[in-house]
């Protein structure tokens, strides 16, 4: 048995605790929570803040050999074609190294669980052998309406040869797939979690209004045919969601949402979660979405860090300085509520991870009262099952 005291304990169920304790049994499960150490023995005292492990509900690793290989603040546009100019320029020994490493820093940054895009099956092996528990997005990109059907067996085929037990097929982002192929995997059966980069840039917005603007230099450079796109909607949000009906769907970003985005998504019918990859944010647009509206509107947000190729680190905890940094009314329990019990929902893994469940062992993060690093105190466990 073991009994671990600090500052303050987040359970993330319940209110921070101060003082509070985690009883863990033989096994190293949750057996009691308790408010403080009166009557115990042989109690680890601990000097900073406890919480569970964290959720890094967007990242792609699969990019993590593209680390200081592409300009910050570029816009969305020149970014995109940084990667797809770079991301295949690299011997598949040095992915693999680096999607490795990235795996592994994740781990020390105390992240027990990753919603981890994929547009190849080059992540798979180290994602199965690692620790982290990963639901798989395997996204897809197609703006010729005539390809949906193509793609999908596509992608269809590639997630029945990566055997693995939690993923989803899940479109890139609107400006990058066709009306069609949005249909076409909002009727996939067995693909409820969803997830979608949303309102990056008001490039996004503004093609989606009038099909012009910045975007239609990418469509140029790819000679992508955008002849067949009907432009009129009223932002980029509106162009897709209506397709989606009663799905668990995670927005990524969202630099550029309204109040009318807002209610239109809470209209939709679907389970909602608003990503927010800060750091990513400020890396590509030099701009941050505007928290505060969404945290006074009562979304459900959750953090990620994106990838290596828009971010210095993989860490959560830069990502939540830095939010802290702007938004500094903002209490730490509810961001940690972000990085912790919301992204756990969102993943389906919310019986297990997220918060200190009596029975589970969600990881136990030991932060410094700075907030400037923490240690790995308890690593969690779960059900990870393959195929």
């Amino acid at each position: 048995m073991r009994k671990i005291t600090a500052d303050i304990l987040f359970p993330m169920n319940q209110s921070p605790i101060n003082n509070g304790v985690l009883v863990l049994n033989d096994a190293g499960a949750i057996e009691a929570i308790l408010p403080n150490a009166d009557g115990l023995m042989e109690v680890e005292v601990l000097e900073g803040y406890l919480a569970p492990g964290f959720i890094n509900s967007h990242c792609h690793i699969e990019l993590s050999h593209l680390h200081n290989s592409l300009p910050e603040q570029t816009g969305i546009v020149d970014f995109i074609l940084g990667v797809q100019t770079k991301r295949n320029s690299f011997s598949e020994q040095d992915i693999l190294a680096a999607a490795l490493k990235a795996d592994a820093q994740m781990q020390a940054e105390g992240i027990v669980a990753v919603g981890d895009i994929s547009n190849n099956l080059s992540s798979i092996e180290i994602k199965k052998q690692s620790p982290i528990f990963y639901h798989t997005f395997f996204e897809v990109l197609g703006f010729d309406p005539a390809r949906a059907e193509k793609i999908i067996m596509d992608a269809l085929q590639m997630q029945a040869a990566a055997k693995l037990s939690h993923s989803s097929i899940v479109p890139h982002a609107p400006y990058s797939v066709s009306t069609k192929l949005m249909q076409v995997i909002a009727a996939l059966a067995n693909n409820q979690t969803i997830s979608i980069h949303n309102q990056e840039s008001a490039a996004e917005n503004i093609f989606m209004q009038n099909a012009s603007g910045d975007f239609t230099r990418l469509y140029e450079k790819f000679n992508i045919d955008i002849s067949h796109f009907e432009a009129g909607f009223d932002s980029s949000l509106a162009s897709y969601i209506q397709s989606f009906q009663s799905q668990k769907m995670g927005l990524v970003h969202n630099t550029y949402l309204s109040p009318a985005d807002m209610e239109l998504a809470k209209q939709s019918g679907n389970e909602i979660y608003y990503v927010i990859c800060a750091n990513a944010n400020l890396f590509i647009e030099n701009k941050l979405p505007d928290i505060s509206f969404l945290q006074a509107a009562g979304a459900n947000i959750c953090l990620g860090t994106d990838s290596l190729a828009s971010n210095h680190s993989l860490s959560m905890l830069a990502e939540i300085n830095t939010i802290r940094a702007a938004y500094p009314q903002i209490p730490l329990a509810e961001l940690l509520q972000w990085a912790t019990l919301n992204g756990a929902a969102f993943l389906g893994m919310g019986d297990q991870l997220g918060a200190f469940k009596i029975g589970s062992k969600p990881g136990i993060n030991l932060m410094n009262k700075d907030l400037k690093s923490l240690r790995v105190i308890a690593a969690a466990s779960t059900q990870k099952n393959y195929i």
